[in-house]
């Protein structure tokens, strides 16, 4: 699988003002400094668990970006697709 890597470079409505996504085996979500690119707060998700993907970036930007990381994350994330029928 070939990682994907998005950066969303918001501005002062998000920790930091960026945001860095990269999706593999596992989603990495970084809160980074807008200016030095330095790691304010960050995860690793099981791609599985996009609750937690979705309360992560809600409680570190505002709903509106949040959503667009979120939708970008759902649109990539190739292994949820593939375990689609294993979560109904």
């Amino acid at each position: 699988m070939r990682q994907k890597v998005k950066t969303f470079n918001i501005g002062e409505t998000v920790l930091g003002g960026t945001i860095r996504v990269k999706i593999k085996h596992n989603i990495t979500i970084d809160f980074c400094s807008y200016k030095t690119k330095n790691v304010i707060d960050g995860a690793i998700f099981n791609p599985l668990l996009m609750t937690d993907i979705h309360d992560f970036l809600n409680e570190n930007a505002t709903p509106y970006h949040a959503d667009i990381v979120y939708q970008w994350i759902l649109k990539n994330n190739s292994i949820r697709k593939d375990n689609k029928n294993e979560l109904l």
